[in-house]
């Protein structure tokens, strides 16, 4: 009994097999951590991708959404070691999802689970399971769409809406095509005023600015505008024309020819009277109607008249003639011969001569525009292509807000140029304005309103 030789060994053979699982379970709970957070990141980073197109109540948007989501965390690269589940996705458009600051706002939930394999202590425990869950909200953010209210110096009528760039039909992206926007009915678009405000939106919903032209109905007079349309004419103009390739002035709702060139037609009838006396005919217009684009019909019936003072340069072709019966032995006409024209006017598609967009403002810039402010200089009496200046044509709330971090105002300012003038134009860009901006409500330092897709769990 006084020989101790060989006890260490023997205390070490029955400690070895304790050692092995503690050491087991500590390597093991290390692994199950770093594979926890492994498929952490991957439900946030597809939750982030789901929420950041879930920008609409559209059920078709929801859908996509959902798909994103799961075809992004199934693109995860996660460790081979561990059997992962397909995932859980629950995309909510019903603005029924909350901020920490308590703003509405789209969610997407994506939850998954997996089985991680033990090492060491698979003797004991073959494999314990994980799961992760993250949500992400794109908020829903009041747009400011008047610093300084809109102002115009023109003689044409020229008003300015706002609408929501419609989505694609299948909700996977936003379709700026003319087709959609002739779509949209009238109570999409929103009257901008001094304090005008629309629904809360999506932060990446982008917002479109329609401009609505009534040819010289302020002044009073008749002349066409540089398209050839007469005076009284409506024409709309739509800055998301230019994301698509197109100028803004490229629409028209009476369009029949396809997008490149747009065309609008109206009638003209031409009212004459010829008379003969000893033989000697001659022949006077007494009254022109023109019936311009979306509105009522004109009268015009001082003298002289002539076609082309009442058309500008658009292309008038016959449809109809009448002409009237002789009496009077054959001397005089007593009814007057009438002669009715389809009058077409083209509108330029190749330049952008309509919009210009102004960023890098003070906020104090924005807030002072009045009707003698005057269009940067660099706009001024020339055109653009439709393929330049695309950035902030149709912008998001996310897109203004970002304005604010190089130092100025977050704010885009819309400066139109309504094509007026008699076959001519100044370019000079001031014929309607406004500055656009976006702004959250609520927050506190601590949770601060969001413009951006953000994790909320």
């Amino acid at each position: 009994m006084k020989r101790q030789r060989g006890v260490y060994g023997l205390m070490f053979a029955l400690l070895f097999i304790p050692l092995i699982c503690i050491v087991g379970c500590a390597l093991d709970y290390a692994r199950m951590v770093q594979f926890k957070g492994d498929l952490q990141n991957a439900v946030d980073e597809a939750a982030l991708a789901g929420a950041s197109v879930l920008n609409s109540s559209s059920s078709a948007t929801n859908t996509y959404a959902t798909s994103v989501a799961t075809n992004y965390f199934n693109r995860a690269i996660l460790p081979a070691s561990i059997k992962v589940n397909a995932p859980t996705v629950t995309a909510n458009n019903s603005g029924s999802g909350t901020l920490p600051n308590g703003n509405s706002a789209y969610t997407v939930k994506v939850s998954a689970s997996a089985t991680v394999a033990n090492s060491l202590f698979a003797l004991l425990i073959p494999s314990v399971s994980i799961s992760a869950s993250g949500t992400a909200a794109e908020p829903l953010v009041s747009s400011n769409l008047s610093v300084g209210g809109p102002n115009s110096q023109a003689c044409d009528q020229n008003n300015l809406y706002i609408y929501l760039v419609p989505k694609t039909a299948d909700g996977t992206g936003y379709d700026y095509s003319t087709a959609a926007l002739n779509l949209l009915p009238a109570s999409a678009f929103t009257l901008v005023t001094p304090g005008a405000t629309i629904p809360p939106v999506p932060a990446n919903q982008p917002l479109g600015i329609k401009l609505v032209n009534n040819t010289d109905a302020k002044c009073g007079g008749t002349a066409p505008n540089s398209y050839g349309a007469p005076g009284g004419s409506t024409q709309s103009f739509y800055s998301s024309l230019l994301a698509n390739g197109q100028s803004p002035n490229a629409d028209s709702s009476n369009s029949t020819t396809p997008s490149g060139n747009s065309n609008s037609t109206y009638p003209v009838v031409v009212t004459s009277v010829t008379t003969s006396t000893f033989f000697q005919t001659t022949s006077s217009i007494t009254k022109i109607v023109v019936t311009p684009q979306g509105a009522s019909p004109v009268t015009y019936t001082t003298q002289p008249l002539t076609l082309a003072s009442y058309t500008g340069n658009a292309q008038c072709v016959v449809k109809s003639s009448v002409n009237g019966t002789t009496t009077s032995n054959g001397f005089t006409s007593t009814t007057p011969n009438t002669t009715t024209y389809a009058c077409t006017t083209q509108y330029a598609t190749t330049t952008n001569c309509s919009l210009y967009v102004q960023t890098g403002v003070t906020s104090s810039y924005a807030q002072n525009l009045n009707g003698t402010s005057e269009a940067p200089a660099g706009s001024a009496g020339k055109c653009s292509s439709p393929t330049t200046g695309t950035q902030y044509a149709a912008p998001t709330c996310s897109q203004l807000s970002a304005l604010a971090n190089t130092g100025f105002a977050p704010a885009a300012v819309f400066w139109w140029n309504d094509e007026g003038g008699s076959g001519t134009d100044d370019y000079d860009y001031n014929d309607a304005y406004f500055a656009a901006t976006c702004s959250t409500s609520g927050g506190t330092a601590s949770a601060p309103g969001n413009t951006e897709v953000v994790l909320t769990q």
